[in-house]
């Protein structure tokens, strides 16, 4: 898994909060399917098969959203 501190920068306490709730509220191990207003970030997998995507919505350009980003 890549260290989610560098690569999330300013948003790594948001995404730890968010995570924490998920779990507390899924348990276990799942999908992690954050949605708040300024991070949105889906992943999954485990060793050497990891994928993910994250993002700010408030800083995609008019007209653009989430599902347009690969």
């Amino acid at each position: 898994m890549p260290d989610m501190k560098q690569l999330l920068g300013n948003y790594f306490e948001r995404y730890l909060w968010a995570a924490k709730q998920q779990r507390e509220q899924q348990g276990g191990r799942s999908l992690l399917n954050i949605q708040t207003p300024s991070l949105v970030m889906q992943n999954s997998g485990h060793l050497r098969a990891y994928s993910g995507r994250a993002y700010d919505p408030t800083l995609l350009p008019a007209g653009v959203n989430g599902d347009d980003l690969r």
